[in-house]
């Protein structure tokens, strides 16, 4: 073992850390050296925590803790996050601010009627809230979110619209349907909920994680507002009179038709980037 020598330097023979996750290589300069200089380094290798998972995970990278961790990838992950946060809370409002129109226009409907809509929605949770654990746990996150969240929510909502679309009577199917997506988008809330956690531990350190946390709720606040102003906008209130049953199911018909168009723009993004 060679001894140490004192020539007005300290001189360290060390061993290489390995190059593992969370290896820390330090480079001590000088014994007079401030313990914070630009001399002095930290850098912090970590590999991907899911590989290949494209956008929505961390990929292999040596970066200076001073330093955003999530860099441009966790950014457009966030970016990603929140379009998703945004298009479950859109779907999960879209009915309330045209609650007038849908009495009127479906005459079998009631104020219950779309109150439960509301319900089975919440009531999937104590449902699926096991399952979805088991898949945010064996599947990566970008997995769940396209192909059980963003996927079968464009399906659902795309679903039910065509009774409007092909049928002089839809109210009946459509009724069914409508239930049927209620469903869905109650799953979808569910996994939004409980993947927030894994988002934010894949791209944030654990004194960041409030940061994806509120964006996430501020996308989703985004559109319950987005839904109270285009409901309004897209259906009017209908007055006997001048709008007949089928002139405000034609509106409610291009409301949906609306609300597609903006989850299946969600989805497409999804497709093309993770």
């Amino acid at each position: 073992m060679n001894p140490e020598t004192f020539d007005g330097s300290i001189c360290r023979s060390q061993e290489p850390f390995p190059e593992e996750k969370g290896s820390v290589l330090l480079q001590i300069k000088d014994e007079n050296t401030p313990l914070i200089s630009s001399e002095r380094r930290l850098q912090v290798q970590y590999q991907a925590v899911e590989e290949g998972d494209g956008a929505l995970s961390e990929s292999g990278s040596t970066e200076d803790v001073t330093s955003p961790r999530y860099g441009s990838n966790g950014q457009f992950a966030l970016f990603l996050y929140g379009l998703f946060s945004f298009g479950q809370s859109f779907a999960f409002v879209d009915w309330n601010p045209i609650e007038n129109s849908l009495l009127f226009a479906f005459p079998s409907w009631s104020e219950t009627t779309i109150s439960w809509q509301s319900n089975i929605a919440l009531l999937s949770s104590p449902l699926v809230q096991w399952p979805v654990w088991i898949l945010l746990k064996k599947f990566k996150l970008s997995t769940v979110i396209k192909y059980m969240c963003m996927l079968p929510l464009c399906l659902t909502t795309s679903i039910r619209v065509i009774p409007l679309l092909v049928l002089n009577e839809p109210e009946n199917i459509f009724t069914t349907l409508v239930y049927i997506s209620s469903f869905t988008i109650g799953v979808v809330g569910v996994i939004f909920y409980s993947s927030l956690s894994k988002f934010s531990s894949l791209y944030f350190r654990s004194a960041s994680t409030t940061y994806p946390t509120g964006i996430a709720m501020i996308c989703s606040n985004i559109g319950l507002v987005f839904a109270s102003i285009i409901g309004p906008f897209a259906v009017h209130d209908p007055i006997p009179i001048i709008n007949g049953k089928k002139n405000i199911q034609d509106e409610i018909r291009n409301y949906l038709l609306l609300c597609k168009f903006q989850l299946k723009l969600i989805t497409m993004i999804y497709s093309r980037t993770i």
